[in-house]
């Protein structure tokens, strides 16, 4: 089921890169996609309400995951791209190895993977604010060109 809304996100993803650039479009989807969560703690146990925040954040959070992978390469500069892309794509796994545990975290703390998954994507927002934008720029080649 997941799968059917993280498809017309990433169709979505590819509109939102093109039209706002990557660094609006990953600071909105992570922000977004983190405040779904949170409010998913403080709603009721309303099914609809809770589908409906719950599919909202996973879309915003595939929309992130297509992003993320576009954004990042154009930062890095030629010479380390592939080493940095690298970094990038084994601390994605690494979070989703934690997820479990970070999860089960409900059975001892019920609120506390709730405000984990919502905090993380928020930060994440927060930290790309310190970020160049990327769109219509040349890429780096080396690393004389990032701090021009």
């Amino acid at each position: 089921m997941p799968l059917l809304f993280q498809i017309p996100s990433n169709f979505f993803a590819i509109f939102c890169v093109r039209q706002l650039g990557r660094k609006t479009t990953t600071i909105a989807a992570f922000a977004l996609g983190g405040l779904c969560i949170l409010t998913l703690g403080v709603v009721g146990d309303d099914f609809w309400t809770v589908f409906t925040l719950g599919t909202l954040g996973v879309s915003f959070i595939a929309i992130d995951a297509a992003t993320i992978y576009i954004y990042s390469s154009e930062l890095y500069p030629t010479v380390v791209r592939n080493m940095g892309m690298g970094i990038c794509s084994m601390s994605m796994r690494f979070g989703s190895m934690l997820a479990p545990f970070i999860s089960n975290l409900s059975v001892t703390i019920p609120w506390l993977p709730t405000v984990i998954f919502g905090f993380a994507p928020l930060i994440g927002a927060a930290v790309c604010l310190l970020l160049p934008e990327t769109k219509g720029k040349k890429l780096p080649d080396s690393f004389e060109d990032i701090s021009t």
